[in-house]
């Protein structure tokens, strides 16, 4: 064997002891590159599931598309033609129409159809934080920022406005329900973790969901089934009433609800963690 090739096998050996060195100080002591390999093992793992025919039914989910050309185009309007007088509410957020408000952006704002602002409501970002404070939730393991955003919004014919806020970064991530007057400043707060959209009624109650942090594992009555999570907490959902003042009147948990109407083994996962029943 000729002295380069013993250099050359030398050199790979080492190389490999190196490289298999590494993996196992990686793997030990959690350090580059084992999130990225943990990663792509969770994106390898939702792959598989997702191209595992046996997980769903192909056909049940198939769409038929018919061969035969539509006789005439199809259009479907956002909404009927109200005149030069239409106006549309936007939602926004911190980093929305900064230029009307560079210290937080809009919250929300009123356009007519020719894109002209007629009104906005400010985002007040010391306000927001106050309110994950008063949520009581905390910034979420692995985050190191957190940023506040309205979802659900109805606006009254007073110019006050109702908005549900959640944020990115925290645990729980539901905070409040905030109503303001028009000139964005708070009439009354319920941080009582409120999220995504609601309704209100012809008599002025708000239906609006809620999210509470419930210790895991959550037995369902009383039977013999836990509802159970990686972590030791579950979200535990409901809906509340509140009367236009910002009173809560009456409130329901979900789960609650369904094992109280019966139903507590939908939450039965089976012989399968993957496939509830």
């Amino acid at each position: 064997m000729k002295v380069s090739d013993l250099s050359k096998y030398f050199f790979f050996l080492s190389l490999g002891l190196v490289i298999f060195g590494w993996g196992l100080a990686a793997e030990r002591y959690k350090v580059f590159p084992s999130a990225v390999i943990a990663r792509a093992q969770l994106a390898l793992e939702a792959l598989r599931k997702s191209r595992d025919a046996s997980d769903i039914e192909s056909d049940r989910y198939a769409t038929r598309m018919s061969s035969e050309p539509l006789s005439a185009p199809r259009a479907r309007r956002l909404a009927g033609n109200a005149g030069d007088n239409e106006l549309i509410l936007v939602a926004g957020g911190p980093d929305h129409l900064t230029e009307l408000n560079p210290d937080g952006g809009c919250l929300a704002w009123i356009i007519d159809r020719e894109g002209t602002v007629q009104h906005v409501w400010r985002n007040d970002l010391k306000q927001q934080r106050a309110l994950c404070e008063e949520a009581q939730v905390s910034i979420a393991p692995g985050k190191s920022s957190v940023q506040v955003f309205p979802m659900g919004m109805h606006l009254y014919e007073n110019g006050e406005l109702l908005v549900t806020f959640i944020a990115r970064g925290t645990f729980p991530y539901a905070l409040a329900l905030v109503k303001f007057d028009p000139d964005s400043q708070v009439v009354w707060t319920l941080p009582r973790r409120n999220h995504h959209w609601f309704s209100v009624d012809e008599t002025g109650f708000i239906h609006v969901p809620y999210q509470d942090v419930s210790d895991a594992p959550y037995r369902l009555g009383e039977s013999a089934l836990m509802l159970t999570a990686e972590g030791d907490k579950i979200f535990n959902e409901g809906i509340m009433v509140v009367d236009p003042n910002g009173r809560v009147v009456e409130e329901f948990s979900l789960l609650d609800a369904l094992v109280e109407s019966g139903y507590p083994a939908l939450f039965d996962k089976g012989k399968s963690d993957d496939v509830p029943t």
